[in-house]
């Protein structure tokens, strides 16, 4: 059963985002695909959004499993508010 994500559970993908750097994060939950432009910017710093939402599910889902707008969507509903690009193009 996989448990949706919170804001905690987001706050605590960003930092293993931080921890392992955006390459090895990358690598290690979006199987190495870079994001297309979509990121979530928390504390004046951009993070992939796709992957962070992945990683925030327990356990973490894969990131072909859901589109991006989804995660957006999410983020938002947890208080997130501001990505690259601004605007919802997905």
């Amino acid at each position: 059963m996989t448990t949706r994500p919170t804001q905690t559970s987001v706050l605590e993908s960003l930092e293993e985002c931080r921890r392992l750097g955006d390459e090895a994060f990358i690598e290690k939950y979006a199987s190495g695909h870079q994001p297309l432009g979509h990121y979530l910017i928390h504390e004046d710093k951009r993070y992939p959004m796709k992957a962070v939402w992945a990683v925030a599910h327990r356990p973490t889902i894969q990131t072909r499993d859901f589109k991006t707008g989804a995660a957006r969507r999410g983020l938002m509903a947890l208080g997130f508010r501001k990505f690259l690009p601004e605007k919802n193009s997905s």
